[in-house]
């Protein structure tokens, strides 16, 4: 090689590296998703959320911004920003992983059945109703045949299962969900795998609704920092601006799967379900 070549090659090099760098995956932490209003927030017992919905609006908490910034991090498919409907939430669960809690938790986070039963507040009927009537895991989504969720004696960095649930709104969907460990950290990501439809109008294709919940521990305040996102393309003009659906709506559905997780850790939220008093 003569001295010629030697800078050309350095270039390459450095660019790889460069490269390499910049798409290297991020390890998750309080600061990626919470600035200091909203730690001090939710470590008063508060619940952020904003909802965006097109032709809608922004509704959000009183005293936060209406901007909804998605963070840059791999659990998060960039496109998403881009989505028709998108609601976020977050909020400071207590818990102390303490001897087999943490694998308590996993547990929890690895059960489709456990989502059955879920409420949520109805805006449209102003009352209390059953978000997912019925949810359990599934062979395959090629074999929806029932199969009963695994009770796992060791947490691993990542597995794949696949659900089906019944929604109260948009009735029968199935999930693909990955359920990640970071540490004490978890990430829960379920991704509607079928094109949803209602009133016989196409809303959207497969994997186009995005359900994913962080829970970032805080080792000093003995909890997990929480961070939820629902994101769903809503392709149909007609189906946006038939008036059953509103910003609000959607965050009122975030609300329920908050509640819902908390009261799966034992924490009694059932007086915050209404996202908006």
């Amino acid at each position: 090689m003569n001295k010629y070549s030697i800078k050309p090659l350095y270039a390459i090099i450095l660019f790889i590296i460069i490269n390499v760098s910049a798409h290297a995956e991020k390890k998750i932490s309080t600061g990626i998703f919470f600035n200091k209003n909203e730690i001090g927030s939710v470590l008063k017992g508060g619940i952020i959320t904003k909802s965006f919905l097109k032709y809608n609006g922004t509704v959000h908490t009183p005293d936060t911004d209406t901007k909804i910034i998605l963070p840059d991090i791999q659990y998060i498919e960039k496109d998403l920003a881009s989505y028709e409907m998108i609601s976020i939430e977050k909020a400071f669960f207590a818990c102390e992983l303490t001897g087999k809690k943490k694998l308590y938790v996993y547990n929890i986070l690895a059960s489709a059945a456990k989502l059955s039963g879920m409420q949520y507040y109805s805006r449209t009927d102003s009352k209390i109703q059953t978000l997912i009537t019925n949810s359990g895991r599934i062979k395959s989504p090629d074999n929806k045949w029932p199969v009963k969720d695994i009770l796992y004696s060791t947490i691993y960095p990542k597995t794949i299962s696949y659900f089906s649930i019944t929604d109260n709104r948009f009735g029968d969907l199935t999930f693909k969900s990955e359920l990640y460990n970071e540490g004490e950290n978890f990430i829960l990501k379920n991704v509607c795998i079928e094109p949803m439809e209602k009133y016989f109008i196409s809303i959207n294709k497969k994997e186009e609704y995005h359900l994913i919940s962080i829970f970032i521990y805080d080792n000093d305040l003995k909890g997990f920092f929480y961070y939820s996102i629902n994101a769903m393309r809503i392709r149909s003009n007609r189906f946006l601006k038939l008036g059953i659906l509103s910003a609000e709506h959607f965050a009122n559905r975030i609300r329920g799967s908050t509640v819902h997780m908390a009261k799966l850790l034992g924490i009694e939220w059932e007086h915050k379900i209404k996202a908006f008093e």
